[in-house]
């Protein structure tokens, strides 16, 4: 969990392959309506490897490196 000193709080749950914003005090949730970012889609998602809660000023982004030779860097 995040949390910050005005109160604001954003839940991340990690998974075996990435994580999703399981919650949010933002008034919006559209940080949890983006949905998960896994190893496997972050290449099609519109904000690719990040969930942004612009309210809250969260953004948490998924790591991804050249270990694997099918993933490029980001």
């Amino acid at each position: 969990m995040i949390a910050q000193e005005d109160g604001s709080q954003n839940v991340i749950r990690m998974t075996e392959s990435g994580f999703f914003m399981q919650s949010s005090t933002c008034k919006n949730q559209d940080c949890i309506h983006q949905g998960s970012v896994t190893r496997e889609n972050w290449s099609q998602r519109l904000l690719g490897t990040h969930i942004i809660c612009l309210p809250n000023r969260v953004d948490v982004t998924l790591l991804v490196t050249s270990a694997d030779p099918d993933i490029p860097d980001v």
